[in-house]
């Protein structure tokens, strides 16, 4: 479940910057965002070797989405370039 979850990730945020639209890449970036949670739970209630290296990558990969959603939302780069789509 770990492994399709964290497939999830990738293929959520390749979906989103498919799109045409800020609010259809933003629901993508969502879907991702949940699938980076699920993943996390995993690795949380494992017994994974790797478990630690792994989750600070998730832990990553969560504050950067979190962040594009944010852009996503509010229209505008941190370096107040509108977002256009």
């Amino acid at each position: 479940e770990a492994r399709r979850a964290a497939g999830s990730i990738a293929a959520h945020i390749a979906a989103g910057y498919s799109r045409g639209s800020t609010a259809d890449r933003r629901d993508f970036l969502e879907c991702a965002l949940g699938s980076t949670r699920e993943c996390l739970v995993w690795y949380e209630t494992s017994a994974h070797p790797d478990r630690a290296p792994r989750m600070d990558r998730l832990v990553s990969i969560r504050r950067l989405l979190l962040a594009m959603i944010r852009t996503a939302r509010e229209g505008v780069h941190a370096d107040g370039r509108r977002v256009t789509g």
